[in-house]
């Protein structure tokens, strides 16, 4: 049986880029003798040549032109980013190559009009490498789940905010401390505002939700917060309350509607998210008729994200997995904006004052919030306290609202509410 060839050039060679150089160097000939495929590395660009790579040195080059090549049959853009990537991207599709892309912004941003773009000129995008690293989860929800009626995705999709929200609840430190820890074991960014805003999951949600709807959706439709209000405290005292807080993604779907929500939420201590911990990443899958699905692993890293992308490149020969995507939501589908939690969790600071705790619940009734658990925190001598509630939604009134209503208030500073998460355990 005759070999097959796919040539492959690579525009990036960062973390990722070098990784998979490597990756595939080691790999190539096992890959030929299990699955008849020849892995050829033929160009690699970056603006300079990392030292790890000198060995390279001949296939290297600092145009980023690579998809001018007749020789190359899938190009790899690992340089992240939009603008040049978008260029670079596009080009190759125009010009008839493959692409392989691991930026979670571009497709996010940019899906519809690319895959449409794919499709015209009959060539395969593929993004496992975009979502959740060394996961598979959107092969699993695209193809291995194909014909499930999907209800549910959640996930805890960036590994550098559940890295800091574990550091601080186990050592009892403040975010600044945290984060700074995690910069320094370069699992955050120097400048980590797309991982601690909710940004970098809000992507991720978007390439998600385009896997069963087979549209990406604006991020102008998603409420997304991130964790620099999150305290000790809150997580200490959510944990004696029985939960756990966590940055997740949600995407909640019906037959009529579809809704994405990116923020802090609590859960019960007990489920199986509340234990992926650290840097790692989970993904919980709700469908019919497969049921709850639980995805864990490394969602970062060199080589983690280089086993996605190796993943796609043999793909390529895959002809069941369809590039047909389109711009619009199905006519009967709706964007819904509103979060409805049946249960939330507030933390307000107040004056210390006679009666306070009444004043504060009576404002919590004007909206038919009643109280199910309650803690309180002196501090400041005595002068202020932190009173934290567990509060039941009976009216089912949005987040939004109650947050607007109870920031106008003058009895309280410092309002934090996160939803509470209702999900039963896998």
């Amino acid at each position: 049986m005759n070999k097959k060839d796919i040539n492959i050039a690579i525009f990036g060679l960062g973390t990722v880029g070098s990784s998979l150089v490597k990756l595939i160097t080691k790999e190539k000939k096992r890959i030929s003798n299990s699955l008849n495929l020849n892995l050829n590395l033929i160009a690699i660009s970056s603006r300079k040549l990392p030292l790890t790579l000198l060995k390279y040195k001949k296939i290297f080059t600092k145009k980023n032109k690579l998809y001018e090549d007749k020789n190359v049959d899938v190009v790899i853009e690992l340089i992240g980013g939009v603008d040049v990537a978008y260029e670079f991207v596009c080009n190759a599709l125009i010009n008839k190559k493959h692409v392989i892309t691991a930026n979670k912004e571009l497709i996010a941003t940019k899906g519809n009009v690319l895959m449409n773009l794919a499709n015209k000129n009959k060539c395969k995008l593929f993004f496992e490498a975009s979502v959740a690293g060394a996961i598979p989860i959107l092969k699993s929800t695209y193809s291995f789940l194909k014909g499930n009626d999907f209800k549910r995705i959640v996930g805890i999709l960036n590994g550098t905010s559940n890295y800091i929200l574990t550091d601080i609840f186990r050592n009892k430190s403040s975010f600044k401390e945290s984060l700074s820890k995690a910069q320094k074991l370069g699992y955050a960014e120097a400048d980590p505002a797309f991982d601690i805003e909710g940004t970098d999951v809000a992507h991720k949600l978007v390439i998600l939700s385009s896997m069963i709807t087979k549209t990406f959706p604006k991020l102008s439709s998603f409420e997304i917060s991130g964790i620099k209000s999150i305290l000790n405290i809150d997580l200490q005292v959510s944990y004696k309350f029985g939960y756990c807080i966590k940055l997740l993604g949600i995407i909640e779907k019906s037959d009529e509607h579809i809704f994405h929500y990116v923020g802090p939420q609590l859960i019960t201590v007990s489920h199986i998210i509340s234990n992926t911990n650290g840097v790692m990443n989970g993904v919980l899958v709700d469908s019919f008729p497969s049921g709850q699905s639980y995805f864990y692993g490394h969602g970062a890293g060199g080589l983690h994200t280089s086993s996605a992308i190796m993943s796609d490149l043999l793909d390529l020969q895959n002809e069941d997995l369809s590039n047909r995507f389109s711009v619009k939501l199905p006519k009967k589908m709706r964007l819904l904006r509103d979060y409805i939690p049946a249960k939330i969790y507030i933390r307000v600071e107040v004056n210390n004052s006679k009666g306070i705790l009444s004043k504060v619940t009576e404002k919590f009734s004007l909206l038919n919030l009643s109280v199910e658990k309650v803690d309180q925190h002196l501090f400041n001598e005595s002068k202020n306290a932190f009173l934290l509630f567990i509060l039941i939604n009976s009216n089912k009134t949005p987040i939004k609202k109650i947050k607007l209503k109870f920031k106008r208030s003058k009895l309280f500073n410092n309002l934090e509410i996160f939803p509470i998460v209702d999900i039963k355990n896998v």
